[in-house]
């Protein structure tokens, strides 16, 4: 390749050369000399060469009358459309309505492996049309925002502000997972049949990647729960899913409230019996003893001692997270070949409280004896155990709140593998029953606690 030559303006032509061209030219005035110039070299050429003054006293030459280019500095060049940007976004848009098209698109996967974790993130059965319809109408953005119809300032005047301030997180999390959300989104919401696209794509993903989740755990879970006392039938994966839940001892005790566990053990047949036949109504703030550390001695002074701590809980985080082969290894490092698990896949090296109540939630679901996903599982609502869960580290700088993520990240990859024993005597009497009294759930309890111990506070100061 030769080497590039630097470019230069035209320089201007000298009057004396100006003679030169037009003895070379046969009188034709060159093309670089401008009127003046020309005018003045003919009178020279017409005097003989002895009246000709020297050249020391001719006029100065004139400078060209063509303009050189102009150098235009970097900061002044025009603002383009990024090239890449606006590839990635008709990618996008081709993929939505051809399918065929994700197999050798460069931007799908991502896009797809994204939009596979809006569930994990923004909880079990989130609504995408209202969080990117209503979303930034409850959540601080740049710049004023249309007026929204009839019937979206119905909805935003009926939301209650604990709603409003999940829906502007959410709008924030969703962000989180697609950056490119940023510029992009006003482009799909031009045409409205891409957004109407774009948004029916997302609840698909989300609904593949919580499927995925529901799938690989519902045998495995098996493998987490300790064994039950001598002469109580052990769950295998020959059992179909509607034997677990409150029809077996093993999933009925950890799916008890953690300030229930004492009752359970006096008469677990009773107590299921009781939760089968509504008795005994149980809702989604109940925070339930596979969800803490039984072996934690601070409940209940403390309600919130061992919460989220569980072996359990821990076990199936990791299986969702880092890998089915990675739960139960006890060394530290990585589980061996194969796919890549999906937090290292989607580069997520830290826990959040949004992971932690996925687990929760999955947990739960894979405890229970309800054959297909719902969020609705028998009396308990999954999305209010998912808000309870998050409501826990409301104040992230409170010392439960830091020291329950410093507890994660640490045991995220080096797991000490300790079942605890929390299987206790019991009696058997199917012939007893009981009626539930009224009382408020583990998760109220808890909050009025840490407001009683505030107030305690702001008094001593």
């Amino acid at each position: 390749m030769p080497p590039v030559r630097p470019c230069f303006p035209p320089r201007p032509t000298p009057v004396w050369h100006a003679n030169t061209q037009l003895a070379r030219t046969g009188n034709r005035p060159p093309r670089d000399i401008s009127p003046d110039a020309q005018s003045e070299a003919e009178q020279q050429a017409e005097q003989p060469r002895a009246q000709r003054p020297p050249r020391s006293q001719q006029a100065p030459p004139q400078p060209s009358s063509r303009v050189p280019p102009q150098t235009v500095l970097a900061d002044e060049q025009p603002e383009k459309e990024d090239a890449f940007a606006s590839a990635r976004r008709k990618d996008i848009i081709n993929c939505l309505d051809d399918a065929k098209a994700r197999n050798t698109s460069l931007h799908w996967r991502k896009f797809n492996m994204n939009a596979r974790w809006v569930q994990r993130l923004l909880g079990p059965g989130v609504e995408i049309d209202k969080v990117l319809t209503y979303g930034p109408y409850c959540t601080e953005v740049d710049g004023e925002l249309p007026a929204l119809d009839a019937h979206g300032g119905r909805f935003m005047k009926n939301l209650k502000p604990s709603q409003r301030t999940k829906l502007g997180r959410q709008y924030e999390l969703l962000f989180d997972l697609f950056p490119d959300f940023e510029t992009d989104l006003e482009y799909y919401a031009a045409d409205p049949d891409v957004m109407e696209s774009l948004k029916k794509f997302l609840t698909a993903a989300s609904d593949d990647g919580r499927a995925d989740d529901c799938k690989t755990l519902k045998d495995s879970v098996l493998n987490y729960i300790p064994s039950p006392p001598v002469g109580t039938e052990l769950l295998t994966v020959g059992n179909t899913k509607t034997a677990r839940g409150w029809m077996h001892y093993s999933t009925a005790r950890f799916l008890s409230p953690r300030n229930m566990l004492a009752e359970f053990d006096e008469d677990p047949e009773k107590f299921c019996a009781n939760v089968l036949e509504g008795r005994k109504i149980l809702k989604g703030g109940e925070f339930m003893a596979f969800m803490y550390d039984l072996d934690d001695a601070g409940f209940p002074t403390k309600l919130d001692a061992g919460l989220l701590r569980s072996p359990f809980l821990l076990l199936v985080f990791r299986h969702i997270f880092t890998g089915k082969s990675s739960a139960l290894k006890k060394t530290p490092g990585p589980a061996g070949v194969g796919r890549r698990p999906i937090a290292v896949a989607a580069k997520r090296d830290r826990v959040s409280p949004e992971m932690i109540a996925w687990a929760a939630v999955m947990g739960y679901y894979a405890l229970s004896s309800q054959p297909n996903w719902s969020v609705h599982n028998g009396t308990i609502d999954l999305r209010v155990l998912w808000d309870a869960v998050l409501n826990l580290f409301k104040n992230s700088q409170s010392v439960w709140a830091v020291e329950t993520l410093q507890w994660w990240n640490l045991y995220l990859y080096n797991v000490h593998m300790l079942f605890i024993n929390v299987w206790g005597p019991s009696a058997v009497d199917i012939n007893e029953r009981c009626q539930q009294p009224q009382r408020k759930t583990l998760a109220e309890q808890i909050t009025e606690q840490r407001a009683a111990a505030q107030q305690e506070s702001d008094v001593s100061d």
